[in-house]
């Protein structure tokens, strides 16, 4: 898995992963799935550690991590520029509406379909209702494509 590359797989390599270590397969994991991860890794963490490294990656501190918070914890920021520009499509994609949603009728205006090999499936994960996606939606899926995908962007928004 090549995290540094951002491309639009990360996202699925890291919830495979996520699935790899959940042992028992109960869609979160526990303390001790993240130690025998590390263990068949051959490292050794100390429990005073491992307690802090899970606190981290356990954002609403109910004791397991959930496939969000795993995503979310091992997720690079995004440049500021690069935010700016996703800030920048979303108010031009949104223009002349009343509400600030977007249909996938309108990603697909700068989106190449073709590039989202999951389209569908990033289409229904950003779908409130209907077809609508919300911003925070938006948002969140474009911070993980790779930064190839400024470029497309930009176009766009010079059209």
């Amino acid at each position: 898995m090549r995290l540094i590359a951002r491309g639009k797989t990360a996202l699925r390599d890291l919830k495979a992963l996520f699935e790899k270590v959940d042992i028992n397969k109960d869609g979160k994991l526990s303390r001790e799935e993240i130690a025998a991860l590390f263990e068949t890794q051959g490292l050794e963490i100390p429990e005073d550690e491992m307690k802090q490294l899970f606190n981290s990656f356990d954002s609403d501190n109910n004791g397991v991590i959930e496939v969000e918070e795993f995503t979310q914890h091992l997720k690079f920021p995004c440049r500021e520029s690069y935010n700016l520009i996703l800030e920048e499509t979303w108010r031009k994609l949104c223009s002349g509406t009343e509400v600030p949603v977007l249909y996938i009728d309108d990603v697909k205006k700068f989106a190449r379909v073709s590039d989202h090999h999951d389209f569908d499936e990033f289409a229904h994960a950003c779908t409130t209702s209907g077809n609508e996606m919300q911003k925070t939606k938006f948002m969140e899926y474009y911070s993980w494509i790779n930064w190839e995908g400024e470029d497309d962007l930009q176009e766009f928004l010079n059209n």
